[in-house]
């Protein structure tokens, strides 16, 4: 059996450790900040975004991985022999999917080597995928096997998250003007999810500690089906709501819960302050 490299976007939000340690190698999104361009995860985090739009006024836009730099990545894992597995944001959200699969059929027209599926989510919603991958990697299952098996998964993956802000998701045009002004005047903070790629308000609490029990209950709920490999809290500036969802996660039952701080793209749309929880729902 051939060896076996898992090739991810920027946007999977596991952290440096995390693909060092299982040796995952990331295709950035761009991020761009005014007239400069930045690889995300490379050469931009969240951290430093948030101090340019605070600094300036501006507000960061996105854009779609490089088909140049895709393609030179799968050609290079290829030619060196590997069989290759690739995941990353929901081909609704981005055009990153779609970029992937022209370069993988251009590299592998038959589908041999080279395989990938579509997400259907964001952040840590791609990385309990990718963590499902490394599992079965390790196991010894082919890329092919592995694909098919993590594929299945796609609609069980729970992503959920609340901003204090709109502002960041309305200028990068996730959501309308009209939308945003509605939720400042009443004080709404929306509990946004991820249905079928896409995402969608899903609650509109009146606080945003009403907004995090409101998440804290659905993962109650989902207890007793929930895969309990991992739950992630996923946040994009830290507050003492990011120990609180942690410590009422493990009340409730949860062994394995991490936390993740979001990487430039993700924060792109959902500014600062915002807090989400995800994971698997068998």
């Amino acid at each position: 059996m051939r060896k076996i490299k898992i090739i991810i976007d920027s946007t999977s939000d596991l952290g440096k450790e995390v693909y060092e340690k299982h040796d995952i190698e990331i295709v950035p999104i761009y991020v761009i900040l005014g007239d400069n361009t930045y690889k995300d995860y490379y050469e931009m985090d969240s951290t430093k975004m948030f101090a340019y739009t605070e600094e300036t006024g501006i507000y960061p836009k996105t854009a779609a991985a490089s088909p140049l730099w895709i393609y030179k990545v799968f050609k290079k894992y290829y030619d060196e022999g590997y069989d290759i597995i690739y995941t990353g944001i929901s081909s609704k959200l981005s055009s990153t999917y779609s970029t992937a699969l022209t370069a993988a059929r251009e590299i592998d027209p038959n589908e041999e080597r080279i395989f990938l599926f579509d997400s259907e989510n964001l952040s840590t919603g791609v990385g309990l995928l990718v963590l499902k991958i490394i599992k079965y990697r390790d196991q010894g299952l082919s890329a092919k096997e592995i694909r098919d098996k993590v594929k299945e998964l796609v609609p069980n993956v729970k992503t959920q998250f609340t901003l204090n802000t709109l502002e960041y998701m309305q200028k990068g045009g996730r959501c309308s003007a009209v939308v945003r002004y509605a939720v400042a005047a009443f004080r709404f903070k929306p509990v946004i999810k991820v249905n079928d790629g896409l995402l969608e308000v899903a609650r509109k609490p009146i606080g945003f500690k009403r907004s995090i029990n409101s998440m804290l209950l659905d993962a109650e709920n989902a207890f007793p089906t929930a895969d309990q490999d991992a739950i992630f809290v996923t946040y994009s500036s830290y507050g003492d709501w990011v120990d609180y969802l942690v410590t009422e996660l493990k009340k409730i039952g949860y062994k394995n819960v991490y936390t993740t701080l979001a990487g430039a793209t993700i924060c792109t749309h959902c500014g600062p302050q915002c807090v989400g929880i995800l994971y698997i729902d068998n």
